[in-house]
């Protein structure tokens, strides 16, 4: 079988890792997610699927081609742990930032703590260490530290003082 790389094709497209090339794609619809890559060169095929998955099939994807490749990679931590509410309680308050238009009300409910930025649902977040929570279905780490939190989302940051 011979491949013409092209950018795309029958919805096949180039997908780069580092200095190598596969052909797949990568999708999702309904609570179903799944990546698809097959590198040629290395005869190496993988195949992710999910169902009502928390997690990017992306990521997983990237976690394989490392560790096949013999790359570096943080793996994720999945582990939460179970904080006291006198820790937790240290956290709440509403938080914001000059030049942010959102607010940010950190709440203490049912001895976990929430998140709830302006005009948007509350959402549950993780604790992962005292002062690091996560909301893995939007891709969102919060690292909590004297008077402020710090955001990661998509590659930004952003940094809001408790009022």
């Amino acid at each position: 079988m011979s491949i013409l790389f092209i950018d795309n094709s029958l919805g096949i497209f180039a997908m780069p890792f580092f200095d190598h090339t596969g052909l797949g794609h990568t999708g999702g619809i309904d609570g179903f997610r799944s990546a698809l890559v097959y590198f040629p060169e290395d005869d190496l095929a993988i195949a992710i699927c999910s169902n009502a998955s928390n997690y990017n099939p992306n990521e997983l994807l990237i976690g394989v081609l490392s560790n096949f490749y013999g790359k570096d990679y943080p793996y994720p931590n999945f582990t939460s742990i179970t904080l006291s509410p006198d820790i937790l309680m240290q956290h709440s308050g509403v938080y914001s930032a000059e030049g942010f238009p959102l607010k940010i009300e950190i709440t203490l409910k049912d001895d976990k703590l929430f998140a709830q930025a302006t005009g948007q649902q509350a959402f549950p977040l993780d604790a992962k260490t005292e002062n690091e929570f996560t909301f893995d279905p939007a891709g969102i780490k919060i690292t909590f530290n004297e008077n402020s939190l710090t955001i990661l989302q998509s590659g930004s940051a952003i940094t809001m003082t408790k009022e």
